[in-house]
């Protein structure tokens, strides 16, 4: 279907109500504070539009090489960029060569460039001959890499040969998600383009929309009155082109995952006279497409303000060298209002204005898609069917349960989508910038931390992100009875890829995401809210009570099927450490929400899964044994510090939880119980205090068993940097502390001068804390042992993880703060600040927006699993500065108008 004919589309924008949209002023204990998307702020990433260096391949340890999948190594791909997208949406990122991609589609995440898609300039100033340029600057040959190295080079990573893109340094690539800019240089006019999506913190909803904002303002510098129009071009896209490698323990040895067929492709314009939206939208409907695919939009839309006229091409060869469109647009900027060719493989849309010297235009624009359904698919063929939860703004709907009513959703409402979305730009604007400025806009945090803890929410949307509005179809064989997810009404659930690598495929890993558990309590309580509910609901029914991971997308099966961990305590893949930090999560959701119907149903499963942790504690002791925990390749004989720190976190949830469900007259609940809860707690913190703490080296020591040794070293009583996580979270909830103050100083102290200052790079900063040392390391650089790290090849233990550096760092300035101890608050922020440096600043390393788990202790390459969900802790080294407060969403501006 095609609209012929020229269609100005036009309405008035209010400049004050422009004005006010960019003002994101709130208040908060009567501190005004003020912070507007307008430009970057302090602390946004920047870095030179097309300077970034090809990705220099990262090495493995050496005991890790040859271990499969489980540890395969990512590329850093440096040139990253703001992931656009909501949640559960699918996502792209605007990368630092202006270009779009890599792609994360239905859990597929692709290092592919879409080589169509682009923004074009055209500036024609009074008495000279007009120009063209493409807004992007891919690479020169002499720099290329293979396309496996990163997603900027090779075949997928070049833009059309005919379109004349910038050179490499003519603008400036900045980022404080979720904004991200590009600054022009070299035209006549000044031009500077904002990309965005609209998450809203404690707006899942909004948050979760398939769109990505593009404001470009232009303005005159000249003193001749200038022609100036803007092109979006764009194709008709597959959802994705590459299958999936398989999770290493799946009993199959190659992908399974075809790639999506999308054909049967038509395009149309439309333009909406109330809101003065105009676009093009990219369709595929054919019978052979797969079910991801089927039904699917792209729309490319501009919203044209009072001085502005829109044009359009509904179909280009996006097969070709990109000339056809940049004839038709290059010569007056001006699309011709029809179809160029019959392919209907690409369309573009262009707004164009004429500017008196010094005036200004803003050009609006949007993409966006409508791919309503989420589909997993196992190794046998067999599928699960999802609607995604943007649907539901949009007419689909779910029954009692959480499941999908049949034919709810209206099919191809890409326009319909586009017109809404953009048509309230302005008061998306608005509703981001209102938390967005309680970051940028407090002096309490240090520019180097909003920048990396606002950069890395890229995570929420990017990581396979997977958020639904009820089950469409399953026939995935399952062992667990009904699907999860159908005890509350009104759960939507909601998962993330925990990394990159294969091993940690699964979505919300039980073990890490923990490190994350943060950001989604303060911007996404709905989402902390049902991921807690599920959570609850796998400890009631799985036999033993352990909590088990949700299941992955790419392994076909999330939320229907899940593989408990029925056999043996501490294997491999049951990690202790799972069933505290539920026991943890699961009541601080409740201390955050006062919800009593939550609580009754959860304080069941929270005893159950303390008995279950509680069972590897021996008779006559009131600790833990094994070493079993996400920390999985370090060794420990007897009693562990992390497990038992975190075993004191569990038994003072339940006795604080066991008192507060008594009150609650909650059935199970005993004051027997509670009583019985205090008293292992002053038990267990007695016998912690005598295993563990080393008063001639003033820290905790890693293992009980110190005769046991490696190396000839005595490697048990070596100092573990991350072994007062429990601790960590009881501060977070303000449960009372777990160990004494003084002791909880020294090891911070401690770890900060052995585990984090000996160990820097070549521009003197540190790089995180080393997991784990062994006590014959002279700390001033003299290795005394043969090998100063823990079990000799057990590669994690010589590691710096960022997640748990940024744990660390948290702990030191928040106990920094609260104790008077200025030299504390400054050893969390050298670390804190050093390993911000690392992952977003470093050019030599080009993790940005790609962080990995972490690096071997001799060099920050020697890198593996990246992307990686525990640098997310990071949002808690942020916390530590001051406890973030997020304004409510504005009433006048809820979800659905």
């Amino acid at each position: 279907m095609e609209t012929k004919g020229l269609v100005p589309a036009t309405f008035l924008v209010s400049t004050l109500a422009l004005l006010a949209g960019c003002a994101g002023l709130h208040r908060e204990n009567g501190v005004r504070a003020a912070a507007s998307s307008a430009q970057a702020p302090q602390g946004a990433f920047v870095r030179t539009l097309g300077a970034s260096k090809p990705s220099t391949p990262l090495v493995l340890p050496p005991e890790v090489q040859g271990m499969g999948a489980s540890y395969v190594n990512q590329s850093n791909q440096g040139g990253r960029g703001i992931a656009l997208g909501g949640l559960g949406t699918g996502s792209f990122m605007l990368n630092q060569q202006g270009t779009f991609g890599p792609w994360s589609f239905n859990g597929r995440q692709e290092n592919r460039v879409l080589p169509q898609a682009a923004f074009h300039l055209f500036e024609e100033v009074e008495g000279n001959a007009p120009t063209v340029k493409t807004l992007a600057a891919p690479t020169s040959s002499s720099d290329k890499q293979p396309a496996a190295t990163s997603f900027s080079y090779g075949p997928n990573g070049a833009l059309l040969p005919a379109w004349p893109t910038l050179a490499n340094g003519e603008a400036t690539y900045k980022a404080m998600y979720p904004f991200g800019w590009i600054e022009y240089h070299g035209f006549k006019s000044k031009v500077v383009s904002r990309f965005w999506s609209p998450i809203v913190a404690k707006d899942e909803l909004r948050s979760s929309m398939p769109v990505a904002y593009f404001d470009v303002q232009i303005t005159n510098r000249s003193d001749r009155n200038e022609n100036v129009a803007m092109m979006f071009t764009f194709p008709n896209a597959p959802i994705h082109v590459a299958g999936a490698t398989p999770p290493f323990w799946l009993p199959f040895s190659k992908p399974h995952f075809a790639p999506s067929v999308r054909t049967g492709h038509y395009t149309h314009f439309d333009v909406d006279p109330k809101t003065g939206v105009a676009g093009v939208t990219l369709g595929a409907d054919h019978p052979t497409n797969t079910v991801d695919a089927q039904a699917t939009e792209w729309t490319i839309a501009a919203r044209p303000e009072a001085n502005q006229a829109v044009s359009y091409v509904t179909s280009w060869n996006a097969d070709g060298d990109g000339s056809d469109i940049l004839k038709a647009f290059q010569a007056r900027g001006t699309l011709p209002n029809a179809a160029i060719d019959q392919s209907k493989s690409a369309g573009a849309v262009s707004v164009k204005a004429a500017l008196k010297p010094g005036e200004s235009t803003t050009f609006r624009f949007a993409l966006v898609w409508d791919i309503p359904r989420e589909v997993a698919t196992t190794p046998s063929g067999e599928r699960t069917v999802w609607m995604k939860r943007y649907t539901e703004r949009f007419g689909a709907k779910q029954t009692a349960d959480n499941d999908y009513v049949t034919n709810s959703y209206p099919e191809r409402q890409g326009f319909n989508i586009a017109s809404v979305l953009l048509g309230e730009h302005d008061n998306a604007l608005k509703a981001v910038e209102s938390w967005w400025s309680a970051v940028v806009g407090d002096p309490a945090y240090p520019d180097w931390v909003k920048g990396a803890a606002l950069n890395q929410l890229f995570y929420n949307v990017y990581a396979s992100s997977f958020y639904v509005n009820g089950l469409v179809s399953n026939n995935v064989p399952t062992s667990i009875g009904p699907r999860l997810g159908k005890v509350f009404g009104d759960t939507h659930l909601f998962g993330l890829a925990t990394g990159g690598d294969g091993a940690d495929g699964a979505l919300m890993n039980a073990d890490v995401s923990p490190y994350g558990y943060l950001n989604w309590a303060q911007l996404f309580p709905k989402v902390n809210r049902d991921l807690m509910r599920v959570s609850a609901e796998i400890v009631a029914r799985n036999p033993v009570g352990a909590l088990s991971d949700f299941g992955s997308v790419l392994g076909g099966s999330p939320f229907v099927d899940l593989k408990f961990s029925t056999s043996g305590l501490d294997g491999h893949f049951g990690f202790l450490d799972r069933q505290p930090k539920f026991v943890f999560r699961a009541y601080d959701e409740f201390l955050r929400t006062h919800d009593t119907t939550y609580f009754a149903y959860v304080y069941p499963a929270m005893v159950k899964a303390y008995d279950r942790f509680r069972q590897n504690v021996p008779a006559g002791s009131h600790l833990p044994v094994g070493a079993s925990s996400t920390y999985d390749w370090i060794p420990g004989k007897g009693h562990t510090l992390y497990n038992s720190t975190l075993y004191l976190l569990a038994t003072q949830v339940m006795a604080d939880a066991t008192a507060q469900a008594v009150a609650l007259n909650i059935k199970g609940a005993t004051g027997e119980a509670r009583d019985r809860y205090a008293a292992e707690l002053a038990a267990a913190k007695a016998e912690y205090e005598s295993t563990f703490w080393d008063d001639a080296r003033q820290h905790y020591r890693w293992s009980s068993d110190v005769t046991n040794t490696t190396s000839g070293t005595t490697s048990e009583a070596g100092l573990f940097a991350n072994g007062l996580y429990g601790q960590h979270l009881a501060e977070q909830a303000g449960l009372p502390d777990l160990v004494p103050k003084s002791h909880l100083i020294g090891h911070l102290k401690s770890v900060f001068r052995k585990s984090a200052l000996p160990f820097k790079d070549a521009g003197g900063r540190t790089r995180g804390v080393v997991n784990l040392l062994d006590n014959n390391y002279d700390w001033f650089g003299k290795v005394v042992s043969a090998n100063p790290f823990v079990g000799g090849n057990d590669f994690m233990a010589r590691e710096l993880w960022a997640g748990s550096s940024y744990a660390v760092a948290a702990t030191m300035i928040f106990n920094g703060k609260r104790f008077n101890d200025p030299e504390l608050v400054s050893y969390g922020e050298i670390i804190g600040k050093d390993l911000s440096y690392q992952l977003w600043d470093n050019p030599e390393l080009g993790f940005e927006f790609n962080a990995p788990e972490g690096w071997d202790v001799t060099s920050t390459k020697m890198a593996r699993n990246s992307p990686y969900m525990r640098p997310l802790a990071v949002w808690d080294t942020l916390n530590a500065f001051k406890r973030l407060s997020i304004p409510d969403p504005d009433p006048a501006a809820p979800d659905v108008p």
